[in-house]
């Protein structure tokens, strides 16, 4: 028997190293957990996601009406302090 791990005939535990890397047909059940475990993981975050974004539109629609709702409030104001200089500017002219 030739010694030689050049050899064809060389049986030894080191002719593996020779032929590349090597893959394990065999599947554990540690990989088929951590696969479980990440498939179930990435449903809550994505069901999460969900009621995060119902959340934000519901946040929205209300910012919305909270806007709409102040700008009518400043319209009026506008409105009443427009009133009040157009009296101011009328007794000023009034007065000349």
């Amino acid at each position: 028997m030739n010694n030689n791990i050049e050899s064809p005939n060389y049986t030894g535990a080191d002719r593996r190293l020779s032929q590349g890397w090597h893959m394990d047909k065999n599947i554990s059940i540690s990989h088929v957990l951590t696969t479980m475990t990440i498939l179930i993981a990435g449903i809550f975050f994505i069901a999460g996601q969900d009621t995060r974004i119902a959340e934000n539109a519901k946040d929205i629609e209300y910012n919305k009406a909270s806007i709409a709702e102040q700008e009518t409030r400043v319209n009026r104001t506008l409105d009443s302090i427009n009133r009040k200089l157009d009296k101011l500017t009328d007794l000023a002219l009034q007065k000349r």
